[in-house]
């Protein structure tokens, strides 16, 4: 019998108390509790019925699902960056629109727009973002941070993709043990 059980099992011997001390004791018959059991065994056979017809979960789509949450992880970085890119490209189109209305002669007919360039490192390297091994430069007015220090120049973990952030298995690096 667990808690739940126990607290119906007062609660009935505490009513009925009530109601033979109060000379109501024939309200409540024995049929009214075989009627509330027979209700509560039909409910649960409907209940296991249903149960029953359900497919099986696929666990391909939970892995299916797993993939998909580290690939939007993954993508974040980047969708990030390209979001500000666009950003300030509206806003040089903004200026320069301005600009060009306001008949400056010195408009270049030529839009500015800022452009990244992605540089592919030759091995797979783990830095942190402690304040040692980094530090804020600005470019074009922007921050970014400039990785300083590579804690571990040469890092191949296994299981570690490329620019994985947070991922439980770099405490593994010999780096994270100095």
């Amino acid at each position: 019998m667990n808690e739940e059980d126990l607290l119906a099992v007062r609660y009935r011997c505490h009513l009925h108390t009530l109601l033979v001390e109060n000379n109501v004791a024939d309200v409540i018959r024995p049929t009214d509790y075989s009627r509330s059991w027979e209700h509560s065994v039909k409910d649960f056979s409907v209940l296991i019925a249903r149960i029953i017809k359900c497919d099986n979960h696929a666990t391909r789509d939970t892995l299916s699902l797993n993939e998909a949450h580290q690939l939007i992880r993954k993508l974040s970085r980047p969708i990030g960056e390209i979001s500000t890119l666009i950003q300030e490209n509206i806003q040089l189109a903004e200026q320069h629109k301005k600009n060009v209305l306001s008949n400056r002669t010195s408009t270049p007919m030529v839009l500015k727009q800022k452009d990244e360039e992605i540089l592919n490192l030759g091995d797979p390297r783990t830095v942190c973002a402690s304040n040692t091994c980094t530090q804020l430069i600005k470019i074009d007015g922007i921050a970014k941070v400039n990785y300083v220090n590579h804690c571990h120049p040469h890092c191949y973990l296994i299981g570690v993709k490329v620019e994985w952030i947070d991922h439980e298995k770099l405490k593994d690096c010999t780096a994270m043990n100095k």
